[in-house]
């Protein structure tokens, strides 16, 4: 497959993601759906879909030293793009107003690596990058809640520390682990509901994520520069030097692919729960995340299919 190829296959998929989130943007507009049914669903989406998602990555993975080290491998990719993202945003945005340069901060360092990413990653790669990302997710919330906190300097250790633990994704991958070292046949009356949850992770992620852009003003606005500017450095900057990293420590295959596409997933809804909680421009942050999001369906098939050419 050359790299044309695989950028129309990505883009195929990442198309039939978009085309969720015009239903959710649909069901905003026409006021089929509102904040609290919004809420609702991405309580069952964190809660019960996602956790069926990475538990049954673990269940379907039979342990072997190889599968241990993707999961080294995946945490570490998170932590060189956290990295990566800090040494490129730190010395930007400075006469930026502090509630906007907070939020395109946290924007450029965290990516949405469970909506956008855990759909997709199942989609290309299956169970197999499904357990690489978990791992990813589940790193991504430690550092939200330290590093990301941090940049609002809200840092509060009791706070954080009980944030962490009772993440979603943090207890799915504390519940999904043990499960990897043994091997236990679940019978079918298991298996199979758990499957059919699964199966709601990409149309209840992505009508959820529509229903947001809805809300969106269409019309340019004052601070759009930067956002752009930091979208910029969220979905292609960012992505690409740690590319470079990961492919000169000798990632390759499956676990290069996996790794790349939360790395390159638009910026995190934490974006703007964070700058409500902590005194950033909600509006702002709410624009940030919507506008890297339509922009990451032009971005992400040449990242991800790069990611593939040279794997």
């Amino acid at each position: 497959m050359n790299l044309w190829s695989g950028i129309w296959e990505i883009s195929q998929l990442v198309g039939q993601m978009f085309i969720l989130m015009g239903v959710g943007v649909v069901c905003g507009k026409y006021k089929w759906m509102d904040t609290i049914g919004a809420k609702q669903m991405t309580n069952i989406l964190l809660k019960v879909v996602t956790f069926c998602v990475i538990v049954k990555s673990f269940i379907v993975t039979d342990y072997s030293t190889e599968k241990a080290v993707h999961l080294l491998v995946g945490a570490a990719s998170c932590a060189i793009c956290t990295a990566v993202g800090l040494l490129v945003v730190l010395p930007l945005f400075k006469k930026t107003s502090a509630d906007q340069k907070n939020v395109l901060r946290f924007g450029v360092l965290f990516s949405n690596c469970g909506f956008m990413s855990l759909p997709l990653v199942s989609a290309i790669l299956g169970d197999d990058g499904v357990f690489v990302v978990s791992i990813f997710v589940a790193l991504f919330q430690c550092l939200c809640w330290t590093l990301g906190v941090k940049i609002y300097d809200s840092f509060d250790p009791k706070k954080a520390v009980k944030q962490i633990l009772f993440n979603p994704g943090v207890i799915s991958v504390i519940f999904g682990f043990p499960l990897f070292f043994v091997t236990i046949d679940f019978p079918s009356i298991i298996m199979e509901p758990m499957v059919m949850l699964c199966d709601l992770n990409t149309p209840l992620a992505m009508i959820v994520t529509g229903y947001h852009l809805s809300k969106m003003a269409l019309k340019i606005q004052k601070g759009d520069g930067n956002i752009l500017f930091a979208s910029g450095l969220r979905l292609v900057v960012v992505p690409l030097i740690t590319f470079g990293i990961l492919y000169l420590l000798g990632i390759r295959d499956l676990l290069l692919v996996a790794c790349m596409v939360p790395v390159c997933a638009p910026c995190a809804s934490n974006t703007s729960l964070f700058a409500v909680m902590f005194g950033g421009n909600e509006v702002y942050a709410s624009r940030f995340v919507s506008i890297s999001t339509i922009l990451s369906i032009l971005t992400m098939p040449f990242i991800v299919a790069l990611a593939q050419q040279v794997a």
